[in-house]
């Protein structure tokens, strides 16, 4: 199954791009698990990894209700986030999960 990368706005009117994953979780925990999400400037820029300068970590969780909505990022924006994550991470977006 090929990766779609999402857009996410958050309630905060961050936005961003991200794989995503819905977990199970007790009421009131995060329930979204964020695979190394990008926060996009004004222009639609890629800014930089989100919360990077308060973690190393790449998976973040959210709660849902600070997700105003989520979709599938276009082709530019897809392209944006591939080659961010390609160039930092080294993940091949060719494969498969």
């Amino acid at each position: 199954m090929r990766k779609r990368v999402k857009i996410l706005l958050l309630v905060n009117n961050q936005i961003l791009l991200s794989l995503i994953e819905e977990v199970s979780s007790d009421l009131g925990q995060p329930d979204c698990k964020l695979i190394n999400p990008i926060i996009l400037l004004d222009e639609g820029d890629v800014a930089e990894d989100w919360l990077e300068e308060y973690t190393e970590q790449t998976t973040l969780m959210i709660s849902s209700d600070k997700i105003i909505t989520i979709a599938e990022a276009d082709e530019n924006y897809t392209r944006k986030y591939i080659m961010h994550c390609e160039d930092k991470y080294n993940i091949d977006f060719t494969k498969d999960d």
